[in-house]
């Protein structure tokens, strides 16, 4: 278990009432390969970057054995790309995402140990990009622009309207966990204002009467 650093206080993420983290949960168990029986388990990812390292696999530290193999080796390929490991933050979150949807309290502590910094940076940094969820999310996620040039050219309607056709209000998911609705400053693509984003898609020019022939499109 990490210990808090004196003075300093743990910031953590509270979930509004009514939203519930996904039933299932992850294995968080050490993984042993199946083997035959009188053969020595195979080496897993993790063993393997601990051995690279010098330091044993049975002193691997608990707290990372809530990350996947797959997530511990995307993330190291991140680093061994940057100057120093704690560089790879904002990458390394968004890996466990694109695994699990979301970052945890508990992914987002193993990914502090595992790039040697403290949870509470980590979780600065989370909390403070549009694209890092720190809460369970819908499969799609729909975001409105607000800023100055879109609310002039309608924002505040289109917003309404998304909110009418979806049945949700912003930071809300829909009952069937298809979309989740949040607001963000600014897409960047003032001269398309009204604009909006599904998932990773850009949609500029949007009025409420394309909102149905947009969002089918997800499903």
């Amino acid at each position: 278990t990490l210990s808090r650093p004196p003075g300093r206080a743990v910031a953590r993420f509270r979930k509004p009432n009514g939203v519930r983290s996904p039933a299932h949960k992850l294995d968080e168990s050490p993984r042993v390969p199946l083997t035959r029986a009188g053969t020595s388990p195979a080496p897993t990812a993790r063993a393997v970057l601990y051995a690279q390292r010098g330091e044993h696999h049975v002193a691997e530290p608990a707290l990372i054995q809530v990350l996947s193999d797959d997530e511990i080796r995307e993330i190291e390929e991140e680093c061994a790309h940057l100057p120093d490991r704690k560089s790879a933050a904002i990458d390394a979150m968004m890996i466990v995402q694109r695994h699990r949807g979301w970052v945890s309290d508990e992914s987002l502590h193993a990914i502090a140990r595992l790039l040697g910094m403290s949870v509470e940076n980590l979780d600065s940094i989370g909390t403070f990009y549009n694209l890092i969820y720190r809460q369970p999310v819908g499969r799609h996620v729909v975001m409105v622009c607000d800023s100055v040039s879109c609310y002039v050219m309608g924002a505040d309607a289109l917003r309404k309207a998304v909110e009418e056709h979806l049945g949700v209000g912003l930071g809300e998911t829909t009952e069937d966990g298809r979309f989740t609705l949040l607001p963000i400053v600014c897409l960047g693509a003032c001269d398309r204002a009204p604009t909006m984003m599904v998932d990773e898609e850009l949609i500029g020019d949007v009025s409420a009467d394309r909102l149905p022939e947009i969002l089918e499109r997800f499903e």
